[in-house]
């Protein structure tokens, strides 16, 4: 799953979450989240997932297109080229 955070401001932001699907990155879920000043843990304001569609406090977000380029950049650092005799020793 691959996470992209973008800050508001010092105590707001978005989260978007991806899963993988073969080669495709698809929205899953995205919140936003506050933390207030002299806080330690940034809590959930709003939320959608496709996972708890019924408990949702938002519909499906529009996605900008920074958010897309993070999260392709993110998925990129997660593929590997290898040999067929490199991956087989690596999956055994």
């Amino acid at each position: 799953m691959i996470h992209i955070e973008n800050e508001i401001d010092k105590e707001n932001k978005e989260v978007y979450s991806f899963n993988t699907f073969d080669t495709k990155i698809v929205l899953v879920g995205y919140s936003t989240q506050t933390k207030p000043t002299n806080k330690r843990k940034w809590s959930i304001v709003d939320k959608w997932d496709v996972y708890s569609l019924r408990d949702s406090t938002l519909s499906e977000p529009i996605l900008p297109e920074f958010i897309r380029y993070k999260a392709e950049s993110e998925f990129i650092k997660t593929i590997h080229v290898m040999k067929w005799s490199e991956w087989k020793l690596k999956n055994k």
